[in-house]
């Protein structure tokens, strides 16, 4: 979807006031008063650190293809990927975010852009599409791993917030490739 609806832009800002509000009730309470909590800091920061490198590898591969994409099929998708790769650089900022506030420095590794040929339209989307299953069943087994948390609750509805994006990328990319297949017929 190229613009937002009405009703999206304001089930964000719900969401958003949401966090914000938990964040500053959670804040308020000791933290001797919550339950306990067996996850490990360091195993939190270790999956952050997994998903941001699996972000930096979609956001990267957009880039990086995205010349290829100069035929009369490419500028139909084109502004849609472009869209998905600010989208990806958002889960990034996200990411990082989080990591920084448990005292982490986020990762500058990053994982290679597969090469693709022959360099097609079809290539691409195929890439992108495995690219975008791995964020989606990587961001379902964190939020698995979080449920429950009352410390992690924030970051569990933002990595959620993130799956449904992650989501749609594959939606979105599974109708194009099935119409872009059906031209090459």
């Amino acid at each position: 979807m190229l613009f937002k609806s009405f009703s999206q832009i304001t089930e964000d800002a719900r969401k958003k006031e949401l966090i914000k509000l938990y964040n500053e009730v959670l804040a308020e309470i000791p933290e001797e008063s919550l339950p306990e909590d067996d996850r490990k800091q360091s195993d939190v920061i270790a999956m952050l650190q997994k998903l941001l490198r699996s972000e930096y590898l979609q956001r990267d591969l957009y880039e990086a293809y995205a010349y290829c994409l100069f035929n009369v099929d490419g500028e139909v998708i084109r502004p849609h990927l472009k869209e998905h790769m600010e989208e990806e650089q958002a889960h990034v900022e996200i990411l990082q975010r989080y990591l920084t506030s448990y005292g982490a420095l986020p990762t500058l590794e990053r994982f290679k852009i597969p090469l693709i040929k022959p360099v097609s339209i079809v290539g691409i989307l195929k890439e992108d599409l495995i690219k975008e299953k791995d964020a989606v069943k990587e961001y379902s087994e964190a939020i698995a791993f979080l449920e429950g948390s009352v410390k992690y609750a924030a970051l569990r509805l933002d990595l959620e917030n993130i799956l449904v994006q992650e989501q749609e990328h594959v939606h979105d990319i599974e109708r194009w490739l099935s119409e872009e297949e059906m031209d090459l017929k």
